[in-house]
Order: C-alpha cells, then structure tokens, then sequence
C-alpha cells in the first residue's frame, strides 16, 4: 500500500467517523424533541401532540441506521429505517405475558409501544422521509462524484515545496468503474505557482 492510499485510506475513516458522529447527534437532538412531544402535549395543537411523536420516533430511527452505515445510500437507510418501524408497529398485534411486561416499563413503552394503529405507519412513512430529505444535500454532495461516474476529489492539500521551491497542490480522487460499485483512487500533483 503506498502512502497516498494509506492517506486516503485515513482520510476515509476520519469522515466516517464525523459522519456518524454528526448522525448520532442528530438521532440524540430528535429523541429529545419526541419525548418533549411527548411530556409537553397539552401545550401544543392536538394534531401535533397525536402524530408528532410517531413522526419523530421514525426519524430518530432513520438517523439511528445512519449513525450505523453512513456511506449506505440513503434509498438504502431509509428502507431499513421503514422496515424497522413498521415490524415494531405490526408487532404490537402481538400480546403475550412476558411482552407485555416490557411494554409495561418506561422504555418498554417508547420502543415496542402498546397497542398497533394504522395510523402510526403513516407517521412512519413520513417521519423517515422527512430524514432522506434533510439528508439528501449532505448525501448528494459527498458522493455526486463517485455516484456519477466523474471524478470528484475526496481532499486536496496545498503547500508541497520541492527542489525547485515551487509549491505543489495533490490531489486525491476517485474514479469509478462503469457498471460496477468499486472506485479506483487516484493521486494528481499539479503546480500552484
């Protein structure tokens, strides 16, 4: 492995990392607005307190699969937030002793709930594309490049003075391979002055 792959390679990491912490910041900000949903409900329209905290549930989810795997596409993350949502919900026709004595405690409650209204599918269906919406600029801006085919620069670096005293600019980018997934790295250096 040479050592602008391993810089990449590094690089790749460090984002994915901020990635996700950026997703798990979100999914802790949109647990708060639910429960607040939740504990403030007489003070908002009745519309609001019956659907909001369904809405955001689903949302968090979204943002929960994206702390998860946040280079999936978001297609991909929402699919999986929607199937998780909609199996907790289908799972509340489900009543047996021992599920119902974790439905009886406070998380029991906020995660497999109480009891199945069709309802909340629809609140699910919107909360998690409310999440691919407020994703989709972030999304389509870190990967338009690779996603399309064109080279995109994954980090640029100024200020590599050689022999000559010249700085140089490096480059790294992306290419990707017609009808495949796989990306081939690439290193470019180019005069700045």
């Amino acid at each position: 492995i040479s050592g602008a792959q391993f810089s990449m390679g590094v690089e790749a990491f460090v984002r994915g990392w901020q990635m996700r912490l950026h997703y798990l910041v979100c999914t802790v900000a949109v647990m708060a607005l639910g429960l607040a949903s939740r504990r403030y409900s007489k003070d908002v329209p009745v519309f609001v307190a019956e659907y909001a905290g369904d809405t955001l549930w689903a949302l968090m989810v979204f943002f929960g699969v994206s702390t998860v795997a946040p280079f999936a596409r978001i297609s991909q993350r929402a699919r999986v937030a929607i199937a998780f949502s909609f199996t907790v919900e289908i799972s509340q026709l489900y009543h047996s002793p021992w599920l119902e004595a974790v439905r009886r405690t406070a998380i029991g409650g906020l995660v497999p709930g109480f009891g199945f209204v069709w309802t909340d599918l629809v609140c699910y269906a919107a909360g998690v594309s409310i999440g691919a919406m407020i994703d989709y600029p972030a999304y389509s801006k870190v990967h338009d490049d690779a996603r399309n085919g064109s080279t995109g620069a994954a980090y640029a670096t100024i200020g590599h003075p050689t022999s000559d005293g010249r700085d140089w600019r490096q480059s790294l980018s992306v290419d990707r391979i017609p009808n495949t997934r796989k990306v081939i790295p690439r290193v470019s250096y180019c005069p700045i002055n």
